[in-house]
């Protein structure tokens, strides 16, 4: 089935933030825009919308539209700041420093990267803002995040498994190593 089938299929039902995140972005794949603008719907009346926010970032990103990537961001953090939820505010600062990065918008990335550092984030945001430093030419910023980080909280399969193998590479890649 298609998201527009899962969204109908769910409409009544209380959806967690993140699901309606997944299927906005689902549906903005496949250029559903009456499933895409029920989850904007519903985030203009909920307390975590910002998440949804968070989720048209990522396609303005994805689509080149770095100016209203970039707005979106922003108000992201400040929504998710204001609701109380500052790991999840770091977590898209990060990605937002990351995007940059990504784009080649090294100065951005470094400023939004260190910035993110600054707040004393969790782990995965630290991560993420250590691999927009790396792809960024920041390499000697970046390295000792990581290294901290090699050792902390062995147990967590998505710190060592997604996380720190993606900011290990960036290392390697700021340094020059292919």
């Amino acid at each position: 089935g298609s998201p527009a089938r899962g969204a109908s299929i769910l409409a009544g039902s209380a959806m967690p933030g993140p699901l309606r995140r997944l299927l906005y972005q689902l549906a903005e794949l496949e250029n559903d825009e009456v499933a895409a603008q029920a989850q904007l719907d519903w985030a203009t009346r909920s307390t975590v919308g910002f998440d949804l926010t968070g989720a048209r970032a990522q396609v303005a990103a994805f689509r080149g539209r770095m100016g209203e990537a970039r707005r979106l961001y922003a108000e992201t953090v400040a929504g998710a700041t204001a609701q109380g939820y500052r790991q999840i505010a770091s977590g898209y600062a990060a990605l937002a420093a990351l995007t940059e990065a990504l784009y080649g918008y090294d100065t951005e990335a470094i400023a939004q990267a260190r910035t993110v550092l600054q707040t004393g984030p969790p782990n995965e945001p630290r991560l993420r803002a250590a691999t927009a430093l790396a792809l960024a030419g920041a390499v000697d910023e970046a390295e000792p995040v990581i290294r901290r980080l090699r050792q902390v909280r062995p147990q967590d399969t998505l710190l060592h498994t997604a996380y720190l193998p993606v900011a290990e590479a960036a290392l390697l890649i700021g340094s020059g190593v292919r």
